[in-house]
């Protein structure tokens, strides 16, 4: 996203992640924050189209970083409240660019876009235990449900749209993971998409949660953690 998209600020801070030998390693994150009015400056997946377009012999999928993920980690009030008074403007702006590339995308003859982590943030140990203290966990996820919707929707004709949420992403080692239960009702059943890609581990809850999923949509499962 940043590669395409000026008016964000690069910090690349250490991070110490344990090793399954037991021993430690400090690796290098990348950062962004938001501190200008964000300006596309080209596609976000262009050239990943016109190559598969060309090499391809079968339909293609391309997948985009979330609109609610880019809003809720690039947005830092100490550096972005120049540019954006809140998050909700900066994310007004977030979904106009990923909105315009996959209706560039569905122009493109992508026939499958996938939104990453978009709720990942939800699974996380530390941000359920402040359901009802310091923040609307309830109201954001209804908010950030509302901005996926926005953008599948600029993709709905033969287009095969999907989500994908990663337990092993930096949220989650950053903040511990947690399940699915308490928010599985209202993702799988509000948000528009074909397919639930999911992280699953079955330390953090059994596979009760995918009731939720709506007859005719598919859920895969990642049960294997690398």
């Amino acid at each position: 996203f940043s590669q395409s998209v000026e008016g964000f600020e690069h910090t690349f801070p250490k991070m110490k992640m344990d090793r399954p030998d037991g021993t430690t390693v400090e690796v290098e994150m990348h950062d962004l924050a938001a501190v200008e009015k964000i300006r596309p400056t080209g596609r976000l997946a262009g050239t990943d189209a016109a190559f598969l377009r060309k090499h391809a012999p079968s339909p293609v999928k391309i997948t985009l970083p979330s609109p609610a993920f880019i809003a809720r980690t690039s947005y830092r009030p100490e550096k972005s409240v120049a540019a954006y008074p809140t998050r909700q403007d900066f994310l007004k702006d977030v979904i106009d660019v990923v909105r315009d590339e996959m209706k560039a995308l569905v122009r493109d003859g992508a026939s499958y876009i996938q939104l990453d982590e978009g709720f990942v943030y939800y699974v996380s140990e530390w941000v359920r235990a402040k359901q009802g203290t310091e923040e609307d966990l309830e109201g954001a996820l209804a908010a950030d449900i509302g901005t996926e919707n926005a953008c599948y929707a600029a993709g709905r004709d033969d287009v095969t749209v999907a989500m994908h949420l990663c337990r092993g992403s930096r949220v989650s080692y950053m903040h511990g993971m947690d399940g699915y239960d308490w928010l599985a009702e209202r993702l799988f059943r509000t948000l528009d998409v074909d397919r639930y890609l999911l992280e699953y581990d079955l330390d953090y809850g059994g596979f009760e949660a995918l009731r939720f999923i709506p007859e005719g949509k598919t859920a895969v499962l990642g049960l294997i953690s690398s």
